[in-house]
């Protein structure tokens, strides 16, 4: 059975390139598309977007799924753009094009959850994937491979997939009714199960002391029970975890539970808004961050007088996350 690659080698021969010409014109590396060919590899996304940017005359459905005719009608191609009259501008920067795909795919996954009503957590769970691995691909550090997004319209037969591949046409397909599948994960059905309802997942003080590591995850077994926030449904929640201790008080009280977003960078730190740290000797503290005055170190303050502000040297710092939102029982 043809894949997308295989199909991409179809037009290759159609157009009369070398794969290495084509390799060259598309900003490929040296042999990287003859090996995916060689090897039935899956080709990621981002470079699916470049050649269907480059060759406009392919067909998106045809390329992506084998249905329809390898080329569009003539109607929808500009004279420039017909087979043998490709003009390629060779100031082309292959990597300029590659990093806005990259976060066109964040932005498609982004809106994929909100329609779906679940977390990137739930998502990376039904995927089978690392969750920290599928955030790469969310902020666009990474490309998103074929295999996944062939999975991702698995999950969701209602998905247009020139659309999920491309970003072109609309999010859903024409007159689809929602499948069985796409009910029990995007909440349709009336059970109790919390996959699939946007339910944020509710872990353990020592499954949430991972957070800063690099293969973070949460798994089922991490899980405590899951919240159904309605004003957190707009907000990418990563996980809530109960408060420990008084040290926050009266901001929060012990046994709170807080909603908190993992940061992937220092620059979105909010200073002086409450945040969870993961440190390496003091293990999760809820603190609000200030600027040191020296630069190597920042100050965790509380809001309860009785806890004096202190330092701590940003190394020791493994993971930081903005706390969102609290629940509470008076």
């Amino acid at each position: 059975m043809k894949n997308t690659v295989s199909r991409i080698k179809e037009f290759i021969d159609f157009k009369g390139l070398s794969v290495r010409k084509f390799e060259q014109k598309m900003g490929f590396s040296n042999g990287s598309f003859a090996s995916q060919f060689k090897n039935n590899r899956n080709i990621g996304s981002d470079k699916i977007e470049n050649i269907l940017r480059v060759y406009k005359e392919i067909n998106p459905e045809w390329l992506l799924t084998g249905k329809g005719s390898m080329l569009k009608e003539d109607k929808d191609i500009s004279i420039l753009e017909k087979p043998n009259n490709i003009r390629y501008n060779r100031t082309h920067k292959s990597i300029k094009h590659s990093n806005n795909a990259l976060l066109r795919i964040g932005l498609r996954l982004d809106e994929i959850i909100k329609w779906a009503k679940i977390n990137f957590q739930t998502l990376a769970n039904k995927l089978g994937i690392d969750y920290l691995e599928l955030m790469k691909i969310v902020n666009g550090e990474k490309a998103a491979p074929e295999s996944l997004l062939n999975k991702i319209g698995q999950l969701f037969p209602s998905l247009n997939p020139v659309w999920l591949h491309t970003g072109k046409g609309s999010m859903l397909k024409e007159n689809k009714d929602i499948s069985t599948l796409e009910q029990s994960l995007i909440g349709y059905n009336n059970s109790n199960t919390a996959i699939g309802t946007g339910a944020i997942p509710l872990v353990s003080q020592t499954a949430a002391a991972g957070f800063g590591n690099e293969n973070f995850s949460i798994t089922e077994q991490d899980v405590k029970e899951y919240y159904v926030v309605p004003k957190f449904k707009h907000n990418r929640i990563d996980f809530m975890v109960e408060v420990r201790g008084n040290s926050m008080y009266p901001k929060y009280n012990s046994g709170d539970v807080i909603a908190c977003t993992i940061l992937k960078e220092s620059t979105f730190i909010q200073w002086n808004k409450p945040h969870l740290i993961a440190t390496r000797e003091q293990g999760l503290l809820v603190k609000r961050i200030l600027p040191s005055k020296e630069k190597e170190f920042v100050v965790l303050k509380s809001d309860n007088k009785d806890y004096p502000e202190f330092e701590v040297l940003k190394k020791e710092i493994t993971g930081i996350a903005i706390v969102v939102g609290v629940i509470r029982l008076e």
